[in-house]
């Protein structure tokens, strides 16, 4: 089969990228391509056709973990800085360390960064949302769009409780716009990350017991549709993630969410030990908020933890029952 020459190509180009600039509806690109090439040899014409489509629609996609500070991890940082507020994510030196920490046997809670690509045939541009800008023909060539991603931390209990224990802990979970509306691209990155780190229990001879996250209002029912499940009555909030490298004080506020928790080996519990909800949340604060500011030495160090640990884990604590377990029910949006 001889190659499409360039005239016919670039005349296609010509007549789709001005509509996808200006957010054209898909029937009206789609009818605009075919026009452009309506003269041309039938074979000729599905492949320029067939090509738009895929950019328009992938259809292709592979998970992958994220283990080096690579291209893929800058795109998978760009999604990250573009869905999340500063309060609500590490910077992205804090990210390089935690990668870079990934490999040591020292180190026990590592981090889980599982990314969703989308794999398209040509040179393609897309915007922050997933949405196609400029569509390229080149069938030599491949572009890679992160669609989806979660990271966490998957952490031992050990220094909590000295029992082979661990939990998963979820920090962010997103898709992007274009590719949401049921398409299960976050559930897929859910059960990858869930699959993750109970491999990574596996590997260390530990028992993973849950995995826990923070979440937004908007996005309770996605979880509680996953089988998470709120800690009933908590008072919960993320910690602040960055501290004055002088004073120790934090730059940005507590974020208030709501705690859910899938127990691991029994999806249809009711409660949780009450004691493991409290080293699970100890560990997830100690690890996410902590340790960044022990870089700083023990003076910060000592004014984070007496925030941390004097204000929102005590508040967290105070919103307990006192009893051995604590229910686990609908978040209070769905009930």
């Amino acid at each position: 089969m001889m190659a499409i020459d360039g005239a016919t190509i670039q005349r296609f180009e010509s007549a789709v990228n001005p509509l996808l600039e200006r957010g054209a509806s898909v029937a009206e690109i789609e009818a605009a391509a075919a026009s452009s090439v309506a003269a041309i040899a039938p074979a000729d014409r599905a492949l320029l056709v067939q090509a738009l489509g895929e950019a328009l629609h992938p259809t292709r996609f592979f998970n992958e973990r994220i283990i080096k500070p690579d291209a893929r991890f800058q795109a998978t940082y760009a999604l990250l800085a573009y869905s999340f507020d500063e309060a609500e994510r590490d910077p992205y030196d804090r990210f390089l360390t935690m990668l870079a920490n990934t490999a040591s046997c020292a180190n026990d809670h590592p981090i889980i960064m599982m990314d969703r690509y989308a794999q398209i045939p040509g040179v393609q541009r897309y915007d922050n949302d997933g949405v196609l800008r400029h569509f390229s023909y080149n069938p030599a060539a491949t572009t890679e769009l992160t669609v989806s991603l979660v990271s966490g931390n998957y952490m031992s209990l050990m220094r909590a409780s000295s029992l082979r224990e661990s939990i998963g802990a979820i920090g962010h979970l997103v898709t992007r716009l274009h590719f949401r509306r049921g398409q299960g691209h976050g559930s897929r990155m859910l059960q990858a990350f869930e699959d993750e780190v109970a491999a990574e229990a596996r590997r260390r001879g530990e028992t993973l017991k849950l995995v826990a996250l923070e979440a937004e209002p908007d996005s309770v029912g996605f979880w509680y549709k996953q089988g998470y499940r709120w800690v009933k009555d908590t008072t919960y909030a993320q910690p602040p993630l960055d501290f004055d490298p002088v004073t120790g004080v934090p730059i940005h506020p507590e974020v208030p969410e709501t705690l859910m928790v899938k127990l691991i080996g029994a999806p249809e519990a009711t409660s949780i030990d009450t004691t493991l909800i409290k080293d699970t949340v100890k560990m997830m604060y100690e690890n996410w908020c902590i340790e960044k500011a022990a870089e700083f030495g023990p003076i910060v160090t000592n004014v984070a933890r007496d925030y941390v640990f004097g204000k929102v884990y005590r508040a967290f604590l105070d919103s307990l029952p006192n009893a051995d377990t604590v229910a686990l029910v609908p978040p209070p949006s769905l009930a």
